[in-house]
C-alpha cells in the first residue's frame, strides 16, 4: 500500500490509521449537517476511494460505489425494520463489515496485479533465455513428444517448430542410441536419478547423423506428478570428429610402433648375429698370431737377437689386448638386451665387497675407502653391481700414483632427489673434454700412464641410462673427480634387500672387470 506524496513522511504503518481516523472526522461533520442519506454513502464511498488510491486506482472506486449504492438501497430508501437501541450498534457493525471488505478486496486485487506483473516479467526473462540460448533448449511431453523448443535446436536438427512438434525425440534419436537414452528417460520419470548427461547421435531431417550431448532434467507439479522434461542439446560434432581424427592418428601410430618396433628387433637380431660372427672371425685369425708367435719365441728365440724378441712380444701383447677388447664389445652390446629384474640392492654392501677384492688383488696398495652405510636402490642387482665395480676400479687406478689415496661413496640429495657418488682424490681430467669420458674407446690419459680399454665408463653410463637415470662427472686434473648418478624407481624401502651371495676371494664381485 502507498501512501499519497504528502503522507509518505508518515511511517508505513502509521499512514492507514491517520487516514481512517482523518476520513471517519469528514464523514461525521457531513452527516451532522446533512442528514444520515448522504453521510452514510459518503462512509462507504470516502473510505474505499482512499483505499483505492493507496491501492488499485479501478478497483477501489468500483468497489466503494457497489457499497454505497447497496447500502442506500437496503437502508436508506426502504423503511428501517427494526428500531430498537441496537440500532445504532448494528448499524455500526455493518458499517465496518462493509468497509474492511472494501479494503481487503482492494488489497487482494493490487496483489494479484502485482504478482501478474510479476509474471509476465518473468515469462519474458524466460522466453528471453529460452529463444537466444546458444544450445538447444526444448519441453517434452511424458511420451516423448517435443511440446516446445527453441530456434537453435530447430537449425541443429533441421526441422521447423511445427515439424518437430509432430514428432518424438524417439524418432531424430539414432538407431543405435535409442536404448540408452530411452533407458536414462525411464529412470528420470521414475525418480531414480535427477538428471543425466549424455553424448548421443541424432539424425537430422536430411537423413545425415549429428553428434549432441544431452542433458536431461524432469518438472513435476506440487503433487509430484511427472509434467514435462527439459532437454538442453549441445552440439559436439567438431569435438567428435577431433576425438575421430586423434583416435585415427593414434591407431596409425601404433601401427608405425609396432612396424619401427618389429624392425628394431630385426637389426638388434641381425647386430647380434653381426657381433658373434665379427667376435669369432677376429678371434680366429688373432689366436693364430698368438699362437705362432708364442711358437716363433720357444722354438727360434735363440736364432733371434733382442730387438726380434721384443718384436714379438709386442705382437703378442697386442693380439692379447685386442682379444680384451672385442670382449668388452660384446659385454657393451649385450647391456642393451634383456629385460632388467628391479629389486631392492644394497649399494654400500656392494661397494664394500668391490673394495675389499680391490685390496686382496693388491695388498701394498693404502688406500682409504669409505663407503656410507645404508645405502639402498631399486635397480637390477647385476647391472648395478656391474655399475659400481666399473667406477671403483676406475678410481683404485687413478688414485695409483696418489701418495694419500681416498676413495669415498655416498649419497646426497640434489634438487629433491638422491644422487650417488663415487669420488677420489687421483688423477683427475680436464673439464673441457669431459664430454668423452663416458664414449667408448676415449681415453683422456695415455695407455703408457694408465691401463684400460676405454669402455667402463660407456657401460657404467648404459647401465645408467637403462635404469632411466642419469651421470655426470666433476673433476679437475691433479684434483681428482666425482661420478654422480640417480636410479629414479620406486621407494626400495617398499622391498626386502635379497641375501648377496659371499665375495669370491680371488676375482671381483662382478663377472665384467672393466675400466676407464
Amino acid at each position: 500500500m502507498k501512501c499519497p506524496p504528502r503522507l509518505s513522511v508518515l511511517p508505513a504503518r502509521l499512514a492507514p490509521i491517520v487516514l481512517g481516523s482523518a476520513t471517519l472526522v469528514v464523514i461525521a461533520l457531513v452527516d451532522y449537517h446533512t442528514g444520515p442519506e448522504i453521510g452514510i454513502s459518503l462512509f462507504y464511498l470516502l473510505p474505499v476511494v482512499v483505499a483505492a488510491l493507496l491501492g488499485d486506482r479501478v478497483s477501489g472506486p468500483l468497489v466503494a460505489i457497489l457499497a454505497a449504492v447497496t447500502w442506500y438501497f437496503a437502508d436508506v430508501s426502504e423503511t428501517p425494520t427494526y428500531s430498537s437501541s441496537w440500532a445504532p450498534i448494528w448499524n455500526s457493525f455493518t458499517r465496518l463489515v462493509y468497509f474492511v471488505t472494501a479494503v481487503v478486496l482492494v488489497r487482494e486485487y493490487r496483489a494479484k496485479r502485482a504478482l501478474a506483473r510479476a509474471l509476465a516479467v518473468s515469462e519474458r526473462k524466460y522466453r528471453s533465455v529460452f529463444e537466444n540460448a546458444a544450445v538447444g533448449v526444448a519441453r517434452v511431453s511424458p511420451d516423448g513428444q517435443w511440446l516446445e523448443m527453441n530456434d537453435r535446436l530447430s537449425e541443429l536438427l533441421g526441422y521447423s517448430s511445427q515439424e518437430l512438434q509432430r514428432l518424438t525425440y524417439q524418432d531424430v534419436t539414432h538407431a543405435e542410441d535409442l536404448v540408452a537414452g530411452v533407458r536414462q528417460v525411464k529412470r528420470l520419470a521414475q525418480r531414480e536419478i535427477s538428471r543425466f548427461e549424455m553424448d548421443t547421435r541424432y539424425i537430422r531431417k536430411d537423413g545425415s547423423p549429428i553428434w549432441v550431448h544431452l542433458t536431461g532434467s524432469s518438472v513435476r507439479s506440487d503433487e509430484g506428478k511427472l509434467s514435462y522434461f527439459v532437454a538442453v542439446v549441445e552440439d559436439i560434432s567438431p569435438r567428435k570428429e577431433a576425438e575421430e581424427a586423434l583416435q585415427h592418428l593414434n591407431l596409425e601410430l601404433e601401427s608405425r610402433v609396432l612396424e619401427r618396433t618389429s624392425e628394431l628387433l630385426s637389426l638388434n637380431r641381425e647386430l647380434e648375429t653381426f657381433n658373434h660372427s665379427i667376435a669369432h672371425d677376429l678371434r680366429t685369425p688373432l689366436r693364430g698370431i698368438d699362437g705362432f708367435s708364442h711358437v716363433l719365441l720357444e722354438e727360434y728365440g735363440d736364432t733371434l737377437d733382442e730387438k726380434g724378441r721384443q718384436y714379438l712380444q709386442r705382437v703378442t701383447s697386442s693380439a692379447s689386448r685386442m682379444g680384451e677388447l672385442i670382449d668388452a664389445l660384446l659385454t657393451l652390446s649385450q647391456l642393451a638386451r634383456g629385460e632388467l629384474q628391479p629389486s631392492r640392492v644394497d649399494m654400500s654392501a656392494i661397494a664394500n665387497e668391490v673394495a675389499a677384492a680391490l685390496r686382496q688383488r693388491e695388498p701394498r696398495r693404502r688406500a682409504d675407502i669409505q663407503v656410507a652405510a645404508k645405502l639402498v636402490s631399486m635397480g637390477d642387482p647385476e647391472l648395478l653391481e656391474t655399475l659400481l665395480t666399473n667406477l671403483l676400479e676406475n678410481a683404485w687406478k687413478f688414485t695409483r700414483n696418489t701418495v694419500k689415496a681416498r676413495i669415498g661413496v655416498g649419497c646426497e640429495r640434489k634438487r629433491g632427489e638422491f644422487v650417488f657418488f663415487v669420488r677420489d682424490n687421483g688423477a683427475g681430467f680436464d673439464p673441457e673434454y669431459s664430454r668423452k669420458l663416458f664414449m667408448p674407446f676415449q681415453r683422456l690419459h695415455s695407455p703408457g700412464e694408465f691401463e684400460g680399454h676405454g669402455v667402463g665408463l660407456a657401460t657404467v653410463k648404459r647401465i645408467v641410462m637403462r635404469h632411466g637415470g642419469k651421470i655426470w662427472a666433476e673433476g679437475k686434473v691433479g684434483q681428482g673427480a666425482t661420478f654422480f648418478f640417480t636410479l629414479p624407481g620406486p621407494d626400495p624401502r617398499e622391498a626386502p634387500i635379497p641375501q648377496r651371495r659371499p665375495a669370491d676371494s680371488n676375482n671381483s664381485p662382478s663377472g665384467l672387470k672393466l675400466s676407464e
